[in-house]
């Protein structure tokens, strides 16, 4: 929903019904995160800029950044299944050294 209001120009705002803003915060550092592939602390930092009084528990801040090493991870294996295979071109048996030379084929390079 944050997307769609923002691709609409609209604004959000995140509220936390329990009674503070620091789990609201974290949804908006969170969604940082995740969609603008922003660090823990620029995403805080930004977060803070709007919410002067904003004092996050460290358990609040250590899951935070247990999701960026998640969206980090994820990336990397994204990155490294859309990889070609390096040897994806050769073709044939694979041979030891020692089976080519016992076959002659390693005397004709």
């Amino acid at each position: 929903f944050i997307d769609a209001a923002r691709r609409k120009g609209s604004t959000v705002l995140v509220f936390d019904d329990a009674g503070g803003a620091t789990c609201a915060a974290g949804v908006v550092i969170a969604y940082l995160m995740q969609s603008q592939g922003t660090g823990l602390l620029s995403a805080l930092l930004h977060v803070r800029e709007r919410l002067l009084y904003l004092e996050p528990p460290v358990a609040l801040v250590e899951l935070l950044g247990a999701w960026r090493v998640h969206l980090l991870d994820n990336e990397a294996n994204l990155a490294v299944s859309q990889e070609t295979p390096r040897f994806a071109s050769l073709s044939g048996p694979l041979a030891t050294p020692r089976q080519l030379s016992a076959s002659g084929v390693a005397a004709q390079y």
